[in-house]
């Protein structure tokens, strides 16, 4: 696969990804102190942390001393998972009025599974609603299964299907604070008015296997 190719990031080398646009630029869904507290803290500690885990990693391999494994392993599934749907967070939400529209392959997808974009929709708002704790509403593509799926995470890394790969996320943490009626609007708010579809589209590449490498290149929007 092309993938293998792709140069890896130098272990402990991760970087927090810039927002794609001003601190100000969602609001009133999510307001600039919420964004800051949120990218400038949260996952700037998700990055520090899964970089301190992969350097712990190497250390342990090269003393041949596993006493603190599992601890680590945590550490790297929780901080790694953390980044990666924040990166991908960013990316896909938008001003109001700046989003789009899935591609047609994307379309089809969606109604051979969910029946349809409003029953999608629905299930993804519910999901995001119901989630345990403060954890995250995933749409993600199973290449095993060929078909698109929707995930609750209550932390970052788990109740997930292996290789599954996340389409579009919502994160719940913004939301804590908000009574649930005015949660059920806020979430509608942002799936429909915030959220560019650019990530729907970019998949739309990976179930075409002439297109399958330029789907892999939108990838590196992410800055992972």
């Amino acid at each position: 696969m092309q993938v293998l190719n792709l140069k890896p990031l130098p272990l402990g080398g991760h970087t927090l990804p810039a927002l794609p646009y001003d601190y100000n630029a969602l609001e009133p869904v999510i307001d600039s102190a919420t964004l800051h507290i949120h990218h400038d803290k949260h996952h700037r500690k998700y990055v520090a942390d899964l970089n301190v885990a992969e350097i712990s990693a190497k250390k342990m391999r090269d003393s041949d001393d596993y006493h603190a494994i599992n601890l680590i392993e945590q550490e790297l599934a929780f901080n790694g998972s953390g980044h990666i749907l924040h990166s991908i967070y960013w990316q896909i939400m938008a001003s109001s009025g700046q989003g789009g529209a899935p591609g047609g392959a994307t379309n089809a997808l969606v109604a051979s599974y969910f029946g349809g974009f409003d029953a999608f929709k629905e299930q993804f708002v519910s999901a995001a609603l119901k989630v345990p704790g403060s954890g995250w509403a995933i749409l993600g593509y199973n290449p095993y299964f060929r078909r698109l799926e929707i995930l609750q995470a209550s932390k970052h890394e788990d109740m997930t299907q292996w290789g599954i790969v996340p389409v579009l996320v919502c994160d719940v943490w913004e939301q804590q604070k908000v009574n649930m009626g005015t949660k059920k609007f806020l979430f509608n708010l942002r799936i429909i008015h915030t959220v560019k579809f650019c990530a729907l589209f970019s998949v739309t590449y990976f179930f075409s296997s002439a297109n399958s490498s330029r789907y892999l290149n939108t990838t590196s929007i992410l800055s992972l």
